[in-house]
Order: structure tokens, then sequence, then C-alpha cells
């Protein structure tokens, strides 16, 4: 296969080879874009506040009475992520509602969602969560706030001082449960915590 471009007015040739080696290094090119770009604060993949570590204690949620409070709530706490349009948490909702029901007595649980509150509590309750559930409005695209709520569905499990302790997508809803209710026994029996 031969290519020809016009080069300085003349017509050149280019062989395949020539092509491959031109494809390379453009492909390289953007791909060393692309990892920069994500690495920046507020980059285009920017994960770093959403892994096991990290603390989202900054993060002002609206609770139903428009009260602004801290994710960091003094004892662990399951933080349940959602969007009432995102089709893949209506998937997830029936699994919630049910092990919300079954399983989480003695722990802290809240959903979070950046929907206008009215909507985002009229849908929790029509999946029969149960839960309280907070807001966070219109947040900057470079705060944790942000991050968080563009992962859904999505379950953390957050320390008392709001640093992640496990992160999953919202079908691992009881595994990322078992850490936190392990932490509870911790808590009442010393010695029965492994993180």
């Amino acid at each position: 296969m031969r290519v020809t471009t016009l080069i300085d007015g003349r017509m050149r040739r280019l062989d395949r080879k020539n092509v491959v080696i031109i494809s390379l290094v453009f492909l390289a090119i953007a791909q060393a874009f692309f990892i920069w770009a994500g690495r920046r604060p507020g980059g285009l993949w920017n994960k770093s506040w959403l892994q096991p570590g990290e603390s989202l204690s900054e993060v002002q949620a609206l609770t139903p009475e428009g009260i602004s409070v801290s994710l960091a709530t003094g004892e662990p706490t399951l933080l349940l992520v959602f969007s009432p349009d995102c089709e893949y948490c209506q998937e997830v909702a029936a699994l919630w509602g049910a092990w919300i029901a079954a399983h989480r007595k003695g722990l802290e649980a809240v959903a979070i969602s950046s929907a206008l509150h009215d909507y985002a509590n009229q849908y929790a309750s029509d999946q029969g969560w149960g839960l309280e559930v907070w807001t966070l409005g219109d947040e900057p695209s470079d705060t944790p706030g942000y991050a968080l709520t563009r992962r859904a569905p999505w379950v953390f499990l957050l320390d008392g001082e709001g640093v992640i302790v496990k992160e999953g997508h919202g079908s691992k809803i009881a595994e990322i449960a078992r850490t936190a209710q392990a932490q509870i026994a911790h808590d009442t029996q010393p010695g029965i915590y492994q993180p």
C-alpha cells in the first residue's frame, strides 16, 4: 500500500512502513496527553478522592431539613451514592432495599445524591430504603463532592473521620458493609477487626 501526499509542493510517496511509524508516533503523543490530563487536579479521570485512605471530611451535604453536615459523622458510615435518573442505580435499588431491610442493624447508613432534594428523597422513598437522603447540589468539578457523586451507584464505607475505608460498585453493598460491621464489632469487642 502506498499513500501519496503533497509535501512542500512536491508529490511524495509514503510506504506502509512510514504510515505505521507516523501513526504510532501520533498515538504515543495522544496517550501521553491523556495520562497528563488525568493526573492534574480536576483532570479528566482524577479519582484520587475516591480511593481508600482519602478523606471526604470536608464534603458538606444537606439534610432533608436543609442543614449542612459533614461526611465525618463520628462513626463508621455506609454511604450509598445514587442518582434517580441513572439506569444502573435503578438496577441495584431493589438490592439495596433488601440489604437495608435485612442487614443494616447497628450500622449508620446514608444515601447521597446530587439530584434536587425532593426528587432524591422521593426516589429513595419509592425504593423503600428508609434512609436519610443527603444532597450535594452544584459542586465545582474540582471538588471531592463532585467526584463522589459522579460514581453512581457506588457504596463507600467511611470511618468516623470521613476517610474512605472501602468502596465499590453498588452491587457490592453486602461485601462493603461486612467490613463496617466488623469494625463495629471491633469497637465493642477489641481484637476482632482486621483491616
